[in-house]
């Protein structure tokens, strides 16, 4: 029987990702998710991948890999591992300490507040130039 190394979603428990084994390790397609032979070689990967991203600990589960994607059908398939690692300070709760901050502009806004500052600095130069040649002459 063919694994998987899921990543879920805090909010719905919903696959977010497949541990693809690449460079980048996840993809949101399933068909390049890596299947394992083995439960025992899938968990090896899986806690690596615990280790690395402790705060995505308890989200991170080894799945039998199923032929579709695993969106279509059922929201929550039957997990095969039930202990999942418990990481001190990890919550899913959303972190209150953490600043809100406003979203950034909209590119037109940033590229006219560039334009209008070298057009203001242009206008600062050609000042500075033909005051000196009018002072020179």
């Amino acid at each position: 029987m063919p694994y998987c190394i899921t990543l879920r979603s805090r909010t719905d428990e919903r696959i977010t990702g497949w541990y693809s084994g690449g460079s980048c390790r996840w993809s949101t397609d399933h068909k390049r998710q890596k299947r394992f032979e083995s439960k025992r070689d899938a968990g090896a990967v899986c806690k690596e991948l615990r280790d690395l991203c402790p705060r995505n600990a308890k989200v991170i589960n080894i799945e039998v890999a199923e032929s579709g994607p695993n969106l279509v059908g059922r929201s929550r398939p039957e997990r095969v591992e039930s202990s999942r690692a418990v990481v001190p300070g990890a919550s899913i709760a959303p972190r209150t300490d953490v600043a809100i901050t406003s979203p950034p502009l909209a590119p037109a806004v940033g590229w006219t507040a560039v334009l209008l500052g070298l057009l203001g600095l242009w206008w600062g130069i050609w000042s500075a130039a033909s005051a000196l040649i009018s002072a020179v002459s």
